[in-house]
């Protein structure tokens, strides 16, 4: 599979330098961003965040009914922790689009994008951080899922990509409350219904 992905990335940079609208040192540094970016990513994935327990080995999960968070018991939530989530984020984003650095052009749109399955994680599959409370291990999504979370991410795109030239902060802003909410409202609601 790695192969494949640098067979693909090496087909992509050169097409880009084909048409004339990238420069070798410009695929050269989104190669080194891109790798930078999945070993954070991946180290992320299989650390500890916070004192919490990764996911991808079920730990993270509430082990029994009673400390299952439900809408009902949002009371045992962590909010403090909710609340310094939502703060560094926007902190974050608005050190990357000041004048001086604005290093990252697209930055709006992929801290939009990937820092709300973040706040979800540690606010809600966190049961360390929430005295033992945390979600309980998903079912199987059925089709009207995955049309939700798709219509969703496709409108917050479309309308973050509306704002993202003049106002890219409140291009972030669009896309960070839509994720979020939609991933708050999947999990905590859409299986009741």
């Amino acid at each position: 599979m790695p192969i494949v992905c640098l067979v693909i990335v090496l087909l992509s940079s050169f097409a880009r330098i084909n048409l004339g609208v990238h420069y070798p040192s410009d695929c050269l540094a989104g190669l080194i961003q891109g790798i930078i970016v999945c070993v954070i990513g991946t180290g992320v994935w299989r650390a500890d965040i916070l004192g919490c327990s990764s996911c991808h080995d079920s730990k993270c999960y509430a082990s029994d009914d009673e400390h299952a968070l439900t809408p009902h018991q949002m009371g045992h939530a962590n909010w403090y922790l909710f609340g310094a989530i939502i703060i560094v984020s926007m902190v974050v984003t608005a050190l990357a689009q000041i004048k001086p650095m604005e290093w990252w052009t697209k930055c709006d749109r992929v801290l939009g994008t990937l820092l709300p399955p973040m706040l979800f994680q540690l606010f809600f599959l966190c049961p360390e951080a929430s005295g033992g409370y945390s979600l309980s291990a998903p079912g199987i999504p059925q089709w009207p899922s995955f049309v939700l979370g798709g219509g969703v991410s496709v409108i917050a795109m479309l309308l973050g990509l509306k704002f993202e030239r003049r106002f890219p902060f409140v291009a972030f802003l669009v896309i960070y409350v839509a994720l979020s909410c939609t991933l708050i409202f999947w999990r905590l609601y859409w299986r009741h219904i």
